[in-house]
């Protein structure tokens, strides 16, 4: 049986004078400075400031890992047991909570680190669970829409879907990447769009449902204003097979 010793952590203040940010006064020739009227030059290396959490996991589960954050801009990075960075993540679509989900490679003691990369400092929680199939659907789809692969990231949405109609994240991110979509229609596909919409609206209106005809013209009015296109042309008299 896979081990689930997971911890889910109430954290404190991520502070500039306790967690990491350091100023290293390197100095400057006092020449160089005269030369340049400097009264003060001083070279630094300001680091980003970072909480460091660590879990027992097992070679084989698949976790999901999330930081919350409160006022401030977050990112989480995971780290293996021998040292190396497994992921990183700071950018969950709309939800705005950092989210890294994957399977670990071997066991033993994973180190989370919660950085705050912009300097900021604000109080956090970081969590560790064992990831659903809504979690593994979801975070695919979001890494193939920033891959650019929009097909896969529709389907992997729906597949999110599917797993948990009930979480609305699946559903903002599948209709934003289908408005994303339909801004990058060239003319010739939105005309076939258009035309089809048409062609509907005009059977619903055969059929006496006004409402549903002037939804459609609606949407056609939508992506004509979108992608630039002039009024499609009128349906002939012939009517839809």
């Amino acid at each position: 049986m896979r081990n689930r010793r997971f911890q889910y952590k109430r954290l404190g203040l991520l502070l500039a004078l306790s967690t990491g940010l350091s100023w290293v006064s390197l100095g400057l020739p006092l020449q160089r400075a005269l030369a340049n009227d400097w009264i003060l030059y001083q070279e630094g290396n300001l680091q980003a400031l970072v909480g460091t959490h660590t879990f027992a996991g097992t070679a084989g589960q698949t976790v999901a890992i999330a930081l919350r954050t409160q006022g401030f801009t977050g990112a989480v990075t995971l780290v293996a047991p021998n040292g190396d960075e497994i992921a990183s993540n700071e950018y969950y679509g709309r939800s705005g909570v950092p989210t890294i989900v994957t399977t670990l490679p071997s066991s033993g003691a994973y180190k989370i680190l919660a950085r705050s990369p912009y300097g900021q400092a604000g109080a956090y929680t970081v969590n560790v669970r064992i990831a659903t199939a809504y979690d593994q659907a979801f975070s695919r789809g979001i890494q193939l829409n920033l891959q650019g692969d929009y097909a896969g990231a529709i389907a992997a949405f729906n597949e999110a879907i599917r797993a948990d109609p009930q979480n609305p994240d699946a559903y903002v991110e599948l209709g934003d990447l289908l408005y994303a979509e339909a801004m990058r229609l060239k003319p010739e596909e939105a005309r076939s769009i258009v035309l089809a919409y048409e062609r509907a609206a005009a059977a619903y209106e055969r059929q006496g449902n006004q409402e549903m005809a002037q939804m459609l013209r609606d949407q056609i009015a939508a992506i004509q204003a979108e992608v630039g296109l002039l009024a499609p042309e009128p349906i002939s008299g012939q009517g839809i097979r």
